[in-house]
């Protein structure tokens, strides 16, 4: 690439007349040093031809901003009978709390590894345990009539209440006898640290929102939550079409509300249940890493659904 022949490229530039003129890099056999250099390009109008200039081929993508392209996606740690994919979350310290430039003031120590759906529970995977689909957005709904059923199976479960979630969580563990570990909802603390990417230092717990990189900014193309674009969906989606985090989750910040372990005290004092991330019809304000909410555990809506955490059975040292 630093001799031999000058070699085309696609950019075009034009000269002091104002003519189309076409660059070519590299340097060619009969030039010095210097004017082999990685930064040196030279141009010529498209029809110029000589003994010092060839071309090298790029082959790209057809039809595709290949600058935004997502990366390829993790492979799943552990994979159950049910074909539901997980994502080990290794033991640390992270922050909890932080965002928008603040860091993070709750400490949090994780002392065991675990695992972390890849993806929210998806409506086939819900079927296949309760054989029953409560979704809203499923084959019955006009909204989705123009979505083939392979990709609408892998919609996230949604309509679905805590309660609901811990009858799923009780035959799923009858079902797949995984000795040594077990299935539930997540802790709240688990979900934010593994949406934050596992163990951080303080001053990364300072972002809102969780991808290949931290930042404070929540792009369309980057989660289905309520952008003002013509990029919002306007219903769920199937799992899994957004860029995930560095561990490998994905949907962490849209799709669907996630349901959590932990308990939870209403304004009435009535027992709530707490849940995580955000939805389709969230502004992204509410997308945040350390966002939270919670209902009555009986409570069902078409935006929330869960992810499940697959834990040891037994607590470390034990």
């Amino acid at each position: 690439m630093h001799g031999n022949v000058w070699e085309w490229c696609v950019d075009e530039l034009k000269d002091d007349k104002g003519d189309p003129q076409r660059v070519h890099r590299g340097g060619a056999w009969h030039n010095g040093r210097e004017i082999r250099a990685l930064s040196r390009s030279h141009r010529y109008p498209p029809s110029f031809q000589s003994i010092h200039l060839g071309l090298r081929l790029a082959r790209v993508p057809v039809g595709k901003d290949i600058t935004k392209e997502k990366p390829p996606a993790k492979k799943a740690d552990f994979t159950n009978s049910l074909g539901m994919e997980f994502v080990k979350v290794p033991k640390g310290t992270g922050w909890l709390g932080g965002g928008n430039g603040k860091q993070g003031e709750t400490k949090v120590v994780i002392e065991q590894d675990f695992y972390l759906g890849k993806y929210e529970v998806t409506q086939e995977e819900w079927e296949k345990v309760m054989g029953v689909n409560p979704s809203v957005f499923k084959r019955e709904n006009d909204v989705v009539k123009g979505i083939p059923d392979a990709e609408l199976k892998r919609f996230p479960v949604e309509n679905v209440s805590w309660d609901d979630c811990q009858l799923f969580i009780k035959k799923l563990n009858e079902r797949e006898k995984d000795s040594g570990w077990v299935y539930r909802l997540p802790k709240e603390s688990e979900w934010e640290y593994a949406c934050r990417g596992g163990p951080v230092d303080k001053l990364d717990s300072a972002f809102d929102y969780y991808f290949a990189k931290p930042t404070n900014t929540l792009l369309p193309d980057q989660a289905n939550f309520a952008t003002q674009t013509d990029k919002a969906l306007k219903l769920t989606c199937k799992v899994g079409l957004y860029e995930a985090n560095r561990l490998g989750l994905h949907d962490l910040h849209g799709n669907v509300r996630e349901w959590c372990d932990d308990p939870a005290t209403g304004a009435d004092g009535a027992s709530y249940r707490v849940y995580r991330g955000s939805c389709w019809l969230s502004r992204g304000g509410v997308c945040r890493a350390a966002y939270r909410s919670s209902s009555p555990p009986s409570y069902r809506y078409y935006a929330l659904g869960l992810r499940l955490a697959r834990v040891p059975s037994a607590p470390s040292g034990k």
